[in-house]
């Protein structure tokens, strides 16, 4: 099992370094916070604008994302969290790849989820 910090993936974002962006994480992020390309989505994770942020789950990737294809024998797993920016309520979802030890930001985007609510999951699930 690969272990990390989620600091060390703030640092990728803040420098742009180490890292990739599923798109679909880029096009939710400008749906859903009007953050507009890869770049401004890594400098606005980087820098502090998760706020209020709340370590939801772990899970083993189901799916393959990207280039990372997960099996049994090696498992990838998937961290997520919530976090408000302004009145809205996010989720973020990133892994870091056991082979290659590059940071992918699987998802990002607005979440049905109230953080005023304890226990409160994401209910779509780390596929």
């Amino acid at each position: 099992m690969v272990v990390y910090t989620a600091e060390a993936f703030f640092c990728s974002c803040r420098t742009h370094t180490n890292i990739d962006v599923r798109p679909a994480a880029v096009r939710d992020a400008y749906a859903d916070f009007n953050i507009r390309g890869t770049g401004r989505l890594l400098d606005f994770i980087g820098n502090g604008g998760l706020e209020n942020l709340r370590f939801d789950r772990s899970e083993v990737l189901r799916n393959h994302v990207g280039h990372i294809i997960p099996d049994r024998e090696h498992p990838v797993w998937v961290d997520s969290y919530l976090f408000t920016s302004g009145r809205k309520t996010g989720y973020i979802a990133f892994l870091n790849n056991p082979v290659s030890g590059r940071w992918y930001l699987k998802s990002f985007k607005r979440s049905t989820c109230s953080l005023a609510v304890d226990g409160c999951l994401y209910n779509g699930g780390i596929t």
